[in-house]
C-alpha cells in the first residue's frame, strides 16, 4: 500500500454535498438526500422495529433529526456516511422493540 488515503467514492461525495447544502437550508438538497438514504434507513428501521408502523415513525424521526442536525453534521471532519449512520443508530435505538421478557 502506498500510504495514501482512499478518496471517497461518488456516492459518498454526493451525500457530503447534499448534506452540506441541507445544512444551509436547501430543501431541494434535503429531498434529494432523502431519496438517496430512505431505502437503507427504512430497511434498518424495519429490522430494528419489527413492524412497519413503528419503522415508518422511526424513519420519519431520523429525517427530522437529520434536518435539525445538518449544520452540526456537515461541520464534522469525519465521513458524512459515518455521521448519518450514528444519527440513524441513535434514533432507531429509541424505537427498538424491547426483547421478549420470559
Amino acid at each position: 500500500m502506498s500510504g495514501r488515503r482512499a478518496r471517497p467514492g461518488p456516492a459518498v461525495e454526493r451525500i457530503a454535498d447534499l448534506l452540506g447544502r441541507t445544512a444551509q437550508g436547501d430543501a431541494a438538497a434535503f429531498a434529494a438526500l432523502y431519496d438517496v438514504l430512505v431505502p437503507d434507513i427504512w430497511l434498518a428501521a424495519l429490522a430494528v422495529c419489527h413492524d412497519a408502523t413503528t419503522a415508518r415513525k422511526a424513519t420519519e424521526q431520523v429525517f427530522v433529526e437529520l434536518w435539525r442536525a445538518a449544520p452540526l453534521l456537515a461541520a464534522q471532519p469525519d465521513c458524512p456516511v459515518s455521521r448519518l449512520l450514528r444519527l440513524t443508530h441513535r434514533v432507531l435505538r429509541l424505537h427498538a422493540e424491547p426483547p421478549d421478557s420470559e
